[in-house]
């Protein structure tokens, strides 16, 4: 009975034990889950930092395009030097305070720092440095922080931006479809008209055969992409040739008729 009490016992104890250990394994992937957590809370407050250094970068001189007045003196004194940031980066439009005319940075006048003579500049080569090819000097272009409440509304507004520009786009998109629509319609009234009647609604010449692969090749010589009016304007053309013919024939059958009279009335006469 003692070495059963005896065993007994030691395997209460390893049984604590293994508990002992698996609580301690499970507090330890706790730690490391929330070290994990502030690790990556660290990262995402870092991510508002500057994204490079501003060493040896400058304001750029930035020109309306239409009336070449300078553009951006006033972002300082109005605490908005960011909005120059998001101008050169390509994701806002600016208006000229003179002329009101909405430019963006790929259609704006941009001056060298250095020697204030013009250069060439595009988004891509916000974080590069510049290479001038008139003075030779080299610079890059200023990054403006913005606070955290003005990042996220501008957040907001480049996602309501995006999903107005994706609604204009799947208008357009079915606008095109429906044009294409109309255009295959037209043409079907067209082949149905010009079976009918054998003449060809574009150029006016009669047809008994053929008459899908000649009105195509028609319309396309033509230019006539599915417009009513065009079509009806080279139609009307080709009516009009055929009443030119008419009046002609009319014309020239009075005067026969009238020789033929002479002729018979002159043995009467006699």
């Amino acid at each position: 009975e003692k070495t059963k009490k005896n065993v007994d016992g030691e395997e209460g104890e390893e049984e604590e034990k293994e508990k002992k250990a698996a609580v301690s394994v499970a507090k330890a992937k706790a730690r490391g889950a929330s070290a994990g957590e502030k690790e990556e809370k660290k990262k995402k407050g870092t991510g508002a930092q500057k994204a490079r250094s501003n060493a040896n970068c400058f304001r750029t001189i930035v020109k309306c395009p239409k009336c070449h007045q300078q553009w951006g003196d006033h972002l300082k004194a109005e605490s908005s030097e960011w909005l120059y940031s998001l101008f050169m980066q390509g994701r806002r439009q600016v208006h000229c305070l003179r002329c009101l005319f909405d430019f963006g940075s790929l259609t704006a006048d941009h001056g060298c720092p250095k020697c204030k003579k013009p250069f060439d500049f595009r988004p891509a080569q916000y974080n590069r440095k510049i290479k001038h090819n008139t003075c030779g000097k080299t610079f890059g272009i200023m990054h403006f922080e913005m606070s955290a409440a003005k990042a996220a509304e501008e957040a907001k507004r480049d996602a309501a931006e995006a999903e107005s520009q994706s609604r204009k786009q799947a208008s357009a998109d079915s606008r095109a479809a429906r044009a294409s629509r109309d255009q295959e319609d037209e043409f079907d009234m067209e082949l149905g008209q010009f079976i009918i009647s054998e003449e060809c609604p574009c150029c006016g010449e009669l047809f008994t055969t053929g008459h899908k692969a000649h009105l195509q090749k028609c319309r396309k010589a033509k230019g006539v992409k599915g417009g009513g009016s065009a079509a009806g304007s080279k139609r009307g053309r080709g009516a009009a040739k055929v009443d030119e013919k008419a009046a002609k024939k009319s014309k020239t059958e009075p005067s026969a008729k009238k020789e033929a009279g002479a002729k018979k009335g002159t043995p009467a006469g006699q």
